[in-house]
């Protein structure tokens, strides 16, 4: 079942069970059959539409003009200013064969529709149901792929509508700028088109949710208040190599790149360029709340906005790689690595260094260095099996954005490279690094 609205207010609803459609006159509240006579079927074109057999009417939508767009298994079918009812998609078949069926007339290809939206010139949005695909049907009546490929799934932001994957699409809608929006059901996303009155100009800094991770992890679904977070993207620099901030306060605006989150200007660790893969690394304003609205500035470009969820708490380890294996960047009470060379041994206290362990107590400014403020919630650490006790659990004095974690190595922790991870209330678990032990 679905509704929509005509300009004049007047209501119309997919009564799907019932095989018609239905219209609530706003001038009068009286509801009316606008179109099917009852019975399952698809036939009637040419004539009036209450007298038409229609299929389990769905999506529905009213252009600009009042005439209504339904879908009807297998096809679109109109309803004009009149009262006559015709076809203007589908064939009855089910499939639809990009690319054999790109530009062909609309009524000679098979689709199976649950959605139908139309903007303000007259084109048509078709979801499709089976394909997980968004077709576009223009004023000359030709269909054409607008968004989705194979196979269904989730990909593809910030390019081409045509390539990205989408997941049982079930509903679709056009704004005034002629941006189309896609319920991309099975993504538990909405999903945007922009139109080329809002598309950012090329060459502006690009990057989408997924982009956005844990700096230690690379963990995405959101960022966490006070943390180191990365942005993985395109344009988002003019300079290569690996470009590193110096001194504190860290800045807000460097090699003419800066991040907004919410509209407040982020601290910035790092803008890097190597070869080709464009990276900023930066903190988390310590207010971020609710849902953080991340903005890129590269010189006088600007990305889209990109949203993604602020999180209570993401462990994530630091870590780095060795012999193909991955460590945490855990050091022994004199600061040194506890590396291979150097192993840990049970019973000894080790610092584990982390990021994204959640709120603090009194927390420093944001880019400001910290003076071991300690975590509100304090992290269960699992080190070869075994529950480390923990001693302190904070930010790093001097450091900003880096977390501390002393822990115990259990004294039954056997030697060899032991697993490490921890878990902290509200946030999950942290990624999985190795500790070298005696």
């Amino acid at each position: 079942m679905d509704a929509a609205v005509d300009t004049a207010g007047n209501i119309y609803i997919s009564d799907s069970i019932n095989q018609r459609i239905r219209k609530v006159d706003i001038s009068t509240g009286i509801i009316s059959t606008y179109a099917g006579n009852g019975t399952i079927g698809n036939s009637g074109d040419g004539g009036l539409a209450k007298d038409a057999k229609i299929s389990l009417p769905q999506g529905l939508s009213v252009d600009l003009q009042g005439n209504v767009y339904f879908c009807s298994t297998g096809y679109i079918r109109k309803v004009a200013t009149n009262g006559i009812i015709t076809t203007v998609a589908g064939n009855g078949r089910a499939i639809f064969v990009p690319p054999l069926d790109h530009g062909k007339q609309a009524t000679d290809v098979g689709m199976t529709p649950v959605w139908v939206a139309v903007d303000s010139t007259g084109n048509l949005y078709i979801v499709d149901g089976g394909d997980s695909d968004v077709f576009k049907v223009d004023t000359n009546g030709v269909i054409n792929l607008f968004a989705g490929t194979l196979p269904p799934s989730f990909g593809g932001d910030g390019g081409p509508a045509t390539k990205a994957q989408l997941l049982a699409p079930t509903a679709a809608g056009v704004d005034n700028l002629g941006d189309v929006f896609i319920g991309d059901s099975g993504n538990n996303r909405i999903r945007e088109v922009y139109s080329g009155l809002t598309q950012p100009p090329a060459g502006s800094p690009g990057f989408t949710a997924a982009g956005v991770v844990n700096a230690a992890s690379f963990a995405t679904g959101g960022v966490v208040p006070g943390a180191i977070a990365t942005i993985f993207g395109t344009n988002l620099t003019s300079q290569t190599g690996i470009n590193l901030t110096s001194g504190l306060p860290l800045p807000t605006k460097f090699l003419n790149v800066s991040v907004k989150v919410n509209g407040t200007p982020a601290a910035l660790f790092a803008v890097d360029n190597v070869n080709g893969q464009q990276q900023i690394n930066f903190q988390v304003p310590w207010e971020a709340k609710g849902t953080a609205m991340i903005e890129v500035a590269n010189g006088g470009s600007t990305s889209a906005p990109v949203n993604v969820p602020v999180l209570g708490a993401q462990p994530g380890i630091i870590n780095y790689t060795s012999g193909g294996l991955t460590f945490g960047a855990i050091l022994h009470q004199n600061f040194q690595l506890a590396d291979t060379a150097h192993p840990a041994k049970p019973g000894e206290t080790v610092l584990i260094y982390c990021t994204g362990l959640g709120a603090v107590n009194s927390p420093p400014a944001d880019g400001a260095a910290s003076n071991g403020q300690t975590t509100v919630a304090k992290p269960v650490v699992a080190i070869g099996g075994n529950v480390a006790p923990v001693s302190f659990s904070g930010l790093a004095p001097e450091f900003v954005g880096l977390y501390q974690v002393n822990v115990e190595v259990p004294t039954l922790a056997a030697s060899g490279n032991a697993r490490v991870s921890m878990v902290i209330a509200g946030g999950g678990n942290s990624n999985i690094v190795l500790l070298p032990i005696e």
